[in-house]
């Protein structure tokens, strides 16, 4: 069914306006300009998109590659010229929702809704980790990057057993024939941009008349303080909160997610003055949220309904499916105390299993000429414990970090000690170049080097908790 409904999209023909490339589909009065979020291409939503132009005009793009998201926003302003599109509904997804806030404060006049799904506002306390995780994947090759955008953006997509062949095998060909390196480079530094020079408030769009639905879910990697970030900044919202639906609940409660989008569109009458918060209720219906929903700090409580209006297939015992949803909820900030309390515990781990790899594999090294590891000071050994404590905390902080993006547990730990690894092999690598050290006295330190990194991180990242 997926793959005939994709076929069906791919057979529209695109259309191109300088480096955009773009589909228009449906024949409809009405406007739904459908933005694309981290994937970058203009099919993903293909099932949604052909849905949806049963009854509206819907453009689809893709994004060229561009060095700011103004750039991005005036570009789909330019395609709207092109097509002699005045007004439009906008449907901004993750990514995609940073491009429709920025669209509609630099083009209040093209946009009659607005609806923000899965999405958030600027925020500076993000721009830092999103510089360092672009520094990160710079140093990735892209075979390694491509596989861990795949495994990302599968879990993201993906809660049906059924369609799992499918989209494994599309985001195979997306992230081999679609996407490159660079053009991923180049969205992580919008994002980094877009986290370090924007400031969006409630008093942005006051003289706006249209209207805004905000779409979330309270499993998302947008934890609770980014999803009330966002709903302050469009106090005049309906807000329509999935419960366990993970980033992306236009493919993990498809239906729900049309009907909310259908009727949204459907029933506009006008600028809303009271905000009505909506969440999936017992019997597939949504109940409004009173302010008695809220807490004393005005943070929206997370009701756990019983029942789900799409059910959740089940893998049989045998199946290896992993289950595919994103449940980070509460991940957005470090804990800084239990950062460095844990990251201590790294530092300590490290130094006695760094003693022993350096005792079974260092011999040579230690041997050579103005080596004080193989005759050490009291300043020496004290200078380099410091060192590795330190160590020890830029790794947990690393751990941290990423921990949102991969999930708590083992596997971002080996995630975060391989790319504090590789960054600091890359400095080995080049002294030995400079001919300070013989590579063969350093390369076995390399490699034993990085188990014992792997455990260390592991044992601070067991205690380590937001």
């Amino acid at each position: 069914m997926k793959k005939q409904a994709l076929e069906q999209f791919r057979a529209i023909p695109e259309k191109t306006w300088g480096e955009w490339r773009y589909r228009v589909l449906g024949a409809g009065a009405r406007t739904l300009l459908a933005i694309p979020g981290g994937e970058l291409v203009n099919d993903l939503g293909f099932e949604f998109a052909l849905a949806i132009s049963e009854t509206h005009t819907v453009v689809y793009p893709a994004y060229p590659r561009a060095s700011s998201i103004e750039e991005l926003a005036d570009g789909l302003r330019a395609i709207l010229d092109a097509e002699g599109i005045d007004r439009v509904a906008i449907l901004g997804a993750s990514f995609g929702g940073a491009v429709a806030q920025v669209f509609v404060r630099r083009h209040p006049d093209r946009v009659s809704e607005l609806i923000l799904s899965n999405t958030g506002v600027p925020l500076q306390y993000l721009a830092p980790p999103a510089r360092f995780t672009y520094w990160i994947a710079r140093t990735m090759p892209w075979g390694l990057m491509s596989k861990l955008l795949r495994k990302l953006l599968l879990k993201t997509v993906d809660q049906d057993v059924a369609g799992h062949a499918f989209w494994a095998g599309y985001l195979d060909e997306l992230c081999s024939a679609r996407l490159t390196k660079a053009d991923v480079l180049s969205n992580m530094l919008i994002q980094y941009d877009y986290h370090r020079r924007f400031h969006f408030t409630a008093e942005d769009l006051k003289g706006w008349q249209g209207q805004v639905l905000i779409a979330e879910s309270d499993t998302d990697v947008i934890g609770p303080r980014r999803r009330k970030a966002l709903r302050e900044t469009y106090p005049q919202a309906k807000v329509h909160t999935f419960h366990d639906a993970g980033h992306a609940p236009m493919f993990t409660r498809y239906d729900d997610y049309l009907r909310m989008v259908q009727d949204f569109l459907n029933n506009v009458t006008g600028p809303h003055t009271n905000r009505q918060t909506f969440t999936d209720s017992p019997g597939g219906q949504v109940a409004a949220k009173t302010p008695d929903d809220e807490s004393a700090d005005g943070e929206i409580m997370e009701r756990k309904p019983t029942y789900h209006s799409r059910p959740r297939q089940t893998p049989s015992a045998g199946s290896k499916r992993y289950n595919g949803r994103v449940q980070f909820d509460g991940m957005s900030k470090i804990n800084w105390s239990r950062a460095l309390l844990c990251g201590l515990l790294t530092g300590i781990v490290w130094i006695i299993l760094g003693a022993v790899v350096t005792a079974v594999l260092g011999g040579d090294f230690a041997a050579l000429p103005n080596n004080h590891l193989g005759a050490p000071t009291p300043g020496f050994v004290v200078f380099n414990v410091v060192i590795d404590l330190l160590e020890g905390i830029s790794i947990l902080w690393l751990y941290a970090a990423i921990r949102p993006l991969y999930g708590p547990g083992a596997k971002t730990a080996i995630i975060a000690a391989f790319a504090w690894w590789f960054i600091v092999s890359l400095g080995d690598a080049t002294w030995c170049s400079f001919g300070f050290f013989p590579p063969p006295t350093v390369i076995p330190l390399m490699i034993g080097t990085l188990p014992a990194l792997i455990l260390a991180t592991i044992a601070g990242a067991r205690l380590y908790r937001e």
